[in-house]
């Protein structure tokens, strides 16, 4: 079973554009923590920080399912059964539709 651990539904499509499912959100969502230091400022009084990336919550424990998560989830957790959409597809106003195959 793939479960979708974003708020989103995800479209997902083949190379060819031809719409293969669609994953509606579960209604939980997994989540990185992350601190954020401020370490000065650029030209025009812009702020710049550093983040640091921390602990995940929200996604199970290796259960026999995939998981669909962020990119940012998918590169923390570093595990077979987790998954990030694949390339975007976007509308004329530049808004994703869907995305090609996914991400491991």
């Amino acid at each position: 079973m793939i479960i979708n651990l974003t708020p989103h539904q995800i479209c997902i499509y083949d190379e060819n554009n031809n719409l293969i499912t669609k994953i509606a959100p579960s209604g939980a969502e997994a989540r990185v923590s992350e601190t954020r230091e401020r370490i000065g400022e650029e030209a025009q009084g812009i702020p710049v920080f550093s983040v640091r990336y921390g602990d995940i919550t929200g996604l199970p424990d290796h259960d026999g399912n995939l998981y669909i998560v962020s990119a940012l989830v998918r590169a923390a957790a570093n595990r077979t059964d987790v998954y990030s959409p694949g390339k975007l597809l976007r509308d004329a106003e530049g808004r994703a539709t869907g995305c090609i195959g996914l991400t491991q």
